[in-house]
C-alpha cells in the first residue's frame, strides 16, 4: 500500500518495486485512500506500505516505534515488530536520570532495530522556504524556518525594507484556535504565536529556556522537574503569569484528556503539581522519563483565570467561533495577541507589547493568509503579496523560486521521513532474513531521484543525524545498496525461482515443490526398480526352461 494522495509516495512505490524485480520479488503497488489505508494498517491487513511518519522534537519515535506495547490498533507501530531485549533498553533508556547513558542506550536500540529491520527508512522530505528578500532574522533549524518546531524565527524576523506586516500564506486555516487541541502544523504555528512555553529548542533541537530562566532542575529520583518562570511574565489582559497557570495546565489536560501536544505522555507521566511561589512550578511524576524535560517543557500554558470558568470555556476543543463573541478565550503570554479572524480568509495576530522578550517581536502584526494551491501562493509571494508560506515551498516551484531575484530560498531537512514498513506478523515479512534482503535490493538515492523529483535527503538509521544530531548512532549498521548481497541472502534462506519465470517462490512453495520433486523421483525408480525385477525374472525363467 501507498498513500494515494501523496505523489512521493506512490511515485516512491513504484521506484521500489522496479528495483526490487532485480532480485526476484513481485510487488504490486496499491494506491490506497486514508479511509481504507489506515484500518488496514490498524488491523495488520496488509503486507508491506510505504508512506511517511513524521518526527516531534525529541526522538520519542524510538518507543512508539518499536516498544511491544505499542503494536496495537492506533498506537505507534503499525508493523507488528515485538522484540524483549529493545523492549529492555527502551524501559532501561527513558527511566535513567542521566541523559549521556540514555543515548549509549538510545544508540542499542538504534543498533538492534537496524538488525531487525522492522521498517526500512528511505529518507526525509527536503524543506525549501522562499522568503521575498527583504525579510531577514530567521533561525534555520531542521523543519525549516517556519515550523512548529522553531519558536525563535517569528519573534526574531524583521524586513530591512521596514515593512511592519509579515504576511504567510498557509494552505488552509487553523483546524483549532485552541492549544489544546492543535494537532497540525497550521494550528501548531498559531498556538506558538499566541501562547508561550516553558522551554524552546535550539538549531540542534536540544531545549533551551523560554519562559523560564533555566532548564529545570531535575531530582535525583528522576520524579520531580522544577521549573523557575521569569519575572513579570505577562497575560495578554495584564494579569501576571505565574506557577500556579503552570500547574493548572498540567492538571487541565489530565482532567479533560486532552489531544493536543505531548498530551499523550503529561497524561501518562504527570501525577501532581504544586506552587510554592509564584515563579517556582513543581512538577511530580509518577515515574522517571529521560524526555520529560522535553515533553512537559514544549505545551503551551494557558491562564488559569480564564481556562477554569468552565461557562466561558466548556472543553479543551472548543469551537472557534467562540473569539468572534469573545476573544477573550484566545488570551495568552506569547509574542502575538488575536486581533482578527475572517473565517476563510486570514487570521490576523499583533504584537503583544508586554512580551518577556524586551523589544520583540520585531514586526507589528502576523498574517495568516489562506491561498488554496502552490501555484497561487508562489504567485502570491513573487509579487509580493505575501511574504512566504508556511509548508515547504513544492518541488515543482523550486527551481524558479530560486532564480527568482526578489526570492531568497531556504534548504534544511523536513521532519516527514518516508519509510518502507512490513507486517512483521505476516509470511514472509516475519522472516528478518527477507526484510534484511529488502534493505539491500534498494536503492535509496534512486527513490529519492524518481519518488522525490530529487527532493529528499536519504536516511540510513532510525534516529537520522540530519535532524537527531546528538542522538545519532554514528556507528549503527546500515545496509548499502547490494542486489548481489540480495540475491545470495534469498538463496540461502530458501527463497527461489523453481519455475523459471523470473519471480521467487515462497519457502513453502520451494519446500512443496522439492517434495513433489522427491515423490516423483522415487515413483520413477519404483518403476525402474519394478522393471528390473521383472527382466530379471523373465532371464532367469528363460534360463530354466533351457
Amino acid at each position: 500500500m501507498v498513500l494515494s494522495w501523496d505523489d512521493w509516495s506512490v511515485h516512491s512505490g513504484e521506484a521500489i518495486a522496479e528495483q526490487l524485480k532485480k532480485v526476484g520479488i513481485s510487488v504490486e503497488v496499491v494506491p490506497t485512500d486514508d479511509s481504507a489505508m489506515y484500518p488496514r494498517l490498524y488491523d495488520r491487513d496488509y503486507g508491506i506500505e510505504e508512506m511517511s511518519y513524521g518526527y516531534a522534537s525529541y526522538p520519542q519515535h524510538m518507543y512508539y516505534r518499536f516498544y511491544s506495547k505499542e503494536d496495537c490498533a492506533q498506537c505507534g507501530q503499525d508493523w507488528s515488530f515485538r522484540n524483549a531485549t529493545v523492549d529492555a533498553a527502551i524501559d532501561e533508556m527513558l527511566r535513567t536520570t542521566d541523559k549521556e547513558k540514555a543515548r549509549g542506550l538510545m544508540w542499542q536500540v538504534e543498533q538492534m532495530a537496524a538488525e531487525n529491520v522492522p521498517y526500512i527508512p528511505l529518507f526525509l522530505s527536503d524543506e525549501y522556504h522562499a522568503f521575498r528578500k527583504e525579510w531577514t532574522g530567521y533561525t534555520m533549524m531542521p523543519a525549516g524556518p517556519i515550523s512548529d518546531l522553531n519558536f525563535q524565527t517569528l519573534p526574531n524576523i524583521y524586513s530591512t525594507a521596514g515593512k511592519k506586516d509579515l504576511i504567510i500564506a498557509f494552505n488552509n486555516e487553523p483546524e483549532t484556535f485552541s492549544p489544546m487541541a492543535a494537532t497540525t502544523g497550521r494550528s501548531y504555528v498559531y498556538s506558538m504565536s499566541i501562547y508561550d512555553t516553558l522551554l524552546a529548542f535550539d538549531e540542534k533541537l536540544q531545549p533551551i529556556p523560554w519562559m523560564t530562566t533555566a532548564l529545570p532542575e531535575t531530582s535525583s529520583d528522576g520524579k520531580t522537574l522544577t521549573f523557575h518562570l521569569k519575572p513579570d511574565l505577562k497575560w495578554h489582559d495584564g494579569q501576571p503569569v505565574t506557577a500556579r497557570d503552570v500547574i493548572f495546565t498540567f492538571e487541565y489536560i489530565v482532567a479533560q484528556s486532552a489531544t493536543g501536544r505531548n498530551s499523550g505522555e503529561i497524561m501518562k507521566y504527570f501525577d501532581s503539581g504544586e506552587a510554592p511561589d509564584d515563579l517556582t512550578a513543581v512538577i511530580h511524576l509518577k515515574e522517571p522519563y529521560v524526555f520529560a524535560t522535553e515533553a512537559f517543557g514544549n505545551q503551551y500554558i494557558v491562564p488559569e483565570h480564564i481556562w477554569k470558568d468552565t461557562s466561558l470555556i466548556p472543553t479543551y476543543d472548543w469551537d472557534q467561533t467562540l473569539v468572534q463573541s469573545n476573544p477573550k478565550v484566545a488570551v495568552g503570554s506569547g509574542p502575538f495577541m488575536f486581533s482578527a479572524w475572517v473565517p476563510g480568509e486570514y487570521v490576523k495576530l499583533v504584537k503583544n507589547p508586554n512580551w518577556w522578550m524586551t523589544g520583540h517581536p520585531l514586526i507589528d502584526s502576523l498574517i495568516f493568509r489562506k491561498i488554496d494551491t502552490e501555484s497561487a501562493r508562489m504567485l502570491a509571494i513573487q509579487k509580493g503579496e505575501v511574504d512566504t508560506e508556511r509548508y515547504s515551498v513544492e518541488p515543482a516551484f523550486v527551481e524558479q523560486a530560486k532564480t527568482n531575484p526578489d526570492l531568497v530560498v531556504t534548504h534544511t531537512v523536513d521532519e516527514w521521513d518516508y519509510l518502507l514498513a512490513f507486517n512483521n506478523k505476516s509470511p514472509p515479512f516475519d522472516d528478518v532474513w527477507v526484510r534484511r534482503a529488502f534493505a539491500y535490493a534498494i536503492n535509496k538515492e534512486d527513490v529519492v531521484k524518481r519518488g522525490a523529483l530529487g527532493y529528499g535527503t536519504v536516511t540510513t538509521s532510525y534516529c537520522p543525524d540530519a535532524f537527531f544530531p546528538y542522538w545519532h548512532n554514528p556507528n549503527v549498521l546500515t545496509y548499502q545498496y547490494d542486489p548481489d548481497k540480495a540475491n545470495k541472502i534469498l538463496d540461502e534462506q530458501g527463497y527461489l525461482d523453481i519455475d523459471g519465470d523470473g519471480i521467487r517462490e515462497l519457502k513453502g512453495v520451494v519446500a512443496a515443490s522439492r517434495q513433489a520433486q522427491q515423490t516423483q523421483y522415487m515413483g520413477y525408480a519404483a518403476i525402474a526398480a519394478i522393471v528390473i525385477l521383472a527382466a530379471l525374472y523373465l532371464v532367469y525363467r528363460r534360463r530354466k526352461k533351457a
